[in-house]
């Protein structure tokens, strides 16, 4: 953009620019945003200020003084200071000196001008250094300036003026405006805080003043944000000011960079990746030490697994056994930040006599000074360290750690905050994709949720989610189903309907006494071959006919005739109503007890088995889910790749066995125990299938559960879901009977691991009788499917009684 004529240049133009010289921005600022009221330079408010409190507090002081005021008085009144240059410059240092040397801010860029222009009549060297010296650039900051402009601030400003002076307002009128000046050949920037102080400057009214009531007043500090409003109320040609006002800008480039690693860095690090992070911290650090020969870079620690072996360390890996290694005894400074958990200096790498291999590197890109600092989680575990680093020897020392300690605390605040929003966002995104896990595999979704996480502010991400697959773990199957079941739930129903269609039967052939009505013999017929019909033999397509028979036909028709034919006896139909369930509208009363009898059993089952498979857990950590249908059914895995930090080995096999067989027993005594409970006695057939090969199991997302992994694996899933409808081989008689465990296995060296298992059972009275070992018939997919078969011996202490395992040692578990 051509910046010769800025009278062409539009805000809209400037908003485009991301630096221009202060100069240029003043004269820009003042061409677009205008002043409207009347203003003008005077040194008049400052000379009665001095001379009030000067002359008033010290008689000698008037003595002295008072010609020097009077003369200089007269010159600026005759027109002394109406020049420019640095003719103007020197006679405004004359002035200054005489009434305040301290006022000559020989150190600081600082200014005095008339009442809100943008033009100065005098500036410091310093000031002039930063503005006219051609090596710093205002940069546009343009959200700040879109607001200030949009709203005029020194409209507000001067209107806080008026209003303190005329209408008995006492406004802060404080400007604290923070500008940031960018290094033109460095980029590095500087942060300035420009304090305005409007002590000098005299408001007049040149016109009557407005009245102006609370409201009036109350109305214009409501629309800050509507400079119109303000001019409104206190239009321009009514007042005018005189004097000059004083501006100092002060650096304030650490704490802004502070603020900016705060707000933008640590609290908006969700909304960059890693690279962007780094890159912004760099910057800031720059800015912060005015250095502009600063690289960064980090060791990640614990997240290290989930870059697919990208590294942002400067030494080229996050692996602390490589970055620590040397040829002779010793470790080197990243071992050296690790134990004392702060900051540690390499003023010169080239100094050193034995560097370790993180060192080395360091040296190989042309580093020489260098700053590491460790962050540590708040259990004490490492997690980063930042390399902060130079090419020029010397560029860092302990001073400089010193300096950085407010960044540094920042940076621990922010790897707390990191950490602890990383877990709140896993959690969160296991439980939008995972629903409820298992505690002993969220481990595992932890992991790939976090890595799914932490791979989102990496380059490339491909967005995929890695597969949950646990390879490598032995299956154990068990049910507890109640035997029975289809033919006692149909037979529950076949009595309720036949119940149903008698007592309605009966209530209309009551009515039938009372009235002729042809419909309602009809349905008496009806009734009739359907009570025949369920005599005879009961299907399950009967049930939703009978149930459309009373309550689409039979029921209204009742109801109809009631209210038409008042005279009907009541009480029969109130008998009648009575005995039907208020929800369904028919008899409900054998298979609500058969429903009673299944939940209580089932739950009671459901219970026990998780309640034991909890205390298990504490043994070895396996994935375990059960399922209930008319009984219970559940699965086991275990092995090495479910558990995080245990190992594995065969024993554990070996006690997950046996606690399985135990528990089962216990199971049938407990279901045995609870027949007199329940409303209409259960038995119920234990089941266990073994099988010894180790398979996988993959997380099917969307399924949401756990599924065996593999086509040789399927074989598995397939006879689980069959075998309990096995028969004897020769018979038709099911291998799972009540009161009895069976044992479905495939291999004889898992029968001889069983027998063995069984013998210790029969010593603590689980086993009543003999064991069989049946031939099973071939099932379809899978053949040479045998059985071990018991019958649990009852309780003696009608009760489940509890077993002591861990009795097995691996020498004696077979």
């Amino acid at each position: 953009m051509n910046l010769d004529n800025l009278d062409q240049i539009t805000f809209e133009d400037l908003l485009e620019l991301e630096t221009v010289p202060g100069p240029v921005f003043l004269q820009l600022m003042a061409n677009l945003n205008p002043f409207p009221y009347p203003t003008r330079f005077s040194c008049d408010p400052f000379i009665e200020i001095f001379t009030s409190n000067v002359f008033g507090a010290c008689n000698h002081a008037r003595v002295e003084m008072e010609p020097k005021v009077k003369k200089m008085r007269e010159m600026i009144n005759s027109g002394w200071l109406e020049t420019e240059g640095e003719e103007l410059k020197e006679r405004m240092s004359s002035v200054l000196a005489l009434f305040m040397p301290s006022m000559l801010f020989s150190n600081e860029p600082a200014f005095i001008g008339a009442p809100f222009l943008k033009t100065s009549m005098y500036a410091t060297g310093r000031l002039e250094e930063l503005f006219l010296g051609g090596e710093w650039e205002l940069v546009i900051d343009k959200d700040k300036l879109a607001s200030k402009f949009r709203v005029g601030d020194n409209i507000l400003q001067a209107g806080g003026l008026i209003l303190n002076a005329f209408y008995d307002q006492s406004l802060n009128l404080c400007s604290n405006q923070v500008i940031s000046l960018q290094n033109k050949s460095t980029g590095l920037r500087r942060y300035y805080q420009m304090s305005y102080n409007f002590d000098h400057v005299r408001v007049m009214n040149t016109k009557p003043l407005i009245p102006l009531t609370e409201e009036d007043i109350n109305q214009l500090l409501r629309h800050l944000d509507n400079p119109d409003t303000w001019l409104e109320k206190l239009p321009p040609e009514n007042f005018s000011f005189k004097g000059f006002g004083m501006g100092r800008l002060n650096n304030v480039t650490r704490l802004e960079v502070l603020s900016i690693i705060k707000d933008d860095i640590i609290l908006g690090s969700e909304n960059v990746n890693t690279e962007e992070w780094l890159v912004l911290l760099q910057r800031q650090l720059k800015d912060y030490l005015q250095l502009d020969d600063i690289e960064l870079g980090f060791v990640d620690i614990i997240f290290r697994e989930y870059y697919d072996n990208q590294s942002y360390s400067l030494a080229g890996t996050n692996s602390l056994k490589k970055l620590q290694a040397r040829s002779k005894d010793g470790h080197g400074i990243y071992f050296d930040a690790i134990k004392a958990q702060s900051p540690v200096v390499v003023e010169d790498l080239g100094t050193l006599s034995n560097p370790s291999h993180g060192e080395m590197r360091l040296a190989e890109k042309g580093y020489k000074s260098v700053i590491l600092f460790p962050s540590f989680d708040k259990q004490g575990n490492l997690t980063t360290i930042l390399e902060i680093v130079s090419k020029t020897p010397l560029a860092f020392n302990n001073f400089i750690i010193q300096e950085l300690k407010p960044v540094f605390d920042l940076l621990l605040e922010g790897n707390k905050r990191y950490l602890r929003e990383l877990n709140n966002r896993t959690n969160l995104f296991i439980q939008d994709q995972f629903t409820s896990l298992h505690p002993s595999v969220e481990w595992k979704f932890t992991e790939v949720s976090r890595s799914y996480e932490i791979r989102k502010t990496l380059p490339n991400f491909d967005g995929i989610l890695e597969p949950i697959v646990f390879k490598d773990v032995y299956p154990l199957y068990g049910q507890a189903d109640i035997v029975g079941s289809s033919e006692l739930r149909n037979k529950a129903i076949k009595k309720d309907l036949e119940s149903n269609l008698k007592k309605a039967e009966k209530l209309m052939q009551s009515w039938a006494e009372h009235i002729n009505f042809s419909m309602l013999d009809a349905l008496i017929v009806k009734v009739q071959k359907q009570i025949m019909k369920l005599r005879k033999q009961f299907i399950s397509s009967d049930e939703s006919a009978i149930v459309e028979l009373l309550t689409a036909e039979i029921h209204p028709f009742l109801k109809t005739l009631k209210e038409r034919y008042t005279h009907l006896p009541h009480d029969p139909y109130m008998s009648y109503v009575k005995h039907l369930d208020p929800d369904l509208n028919i008899v409900y009363n054998e298979r609500k007890k058969y429903e009673i009898s299944v939940s209580k059993l089932s739950q009671a089952i459901s219970d026990f088995i998780e309640e034991q498979d909890d205390e298990l857990q504490e043994t070895l950590p396996h994935y375990f889910e059960k399922y209930k249908t008319d009984g219970v059914e559940y699965n086991i895995y275990l092995g090495q790749s479910i558990l995080k930090d245990l190992t594995f080995n065969s024993y554990y096999l070996k006690e997950f066995k046996l606690w399985q067989l135990i528990k089962m027993c216990e199971v049938t005594r407990m279901v045995d125990n609870m027949g007199s409970e329940l409303p209409i006695p259960l038995e119920t057939a234990q089941l266990i299938f073994t099988f010894n090969n180790p398979l996988s199991i993959r997380f099917r997302m969307d399924e949401k559960q756990f599924d065996v992994d593999g086509t040789y694996n399927v074989r598995y899933e397939i006879l689980k879901k069959r075998i309990d409808k096995s028969l004897i081989k020769g018979t038709k008689e099911r291998v799972t009977r009540p009161g009895m465990v069976s044992i479905i296995y495939l291999q004889d060296e898992d029968r001889k691991e069983y027998l063995e298992y069984l013998d210790y059972l029969k010593s603590k009275d689980y086993v009543d009788g003999k064991i069989e070992d049946l031939e099973l018939e071939k099932l379809q997919g899978a053949e040479g499917l045998r059985a071990l078969r018991f019958k649990v011996m009852p309780s003696m202490h009608n009760q489940v009684e509890k077993i002591d395992l861990g009795l097995l040692t691996e020498d004696s578990a077979g």
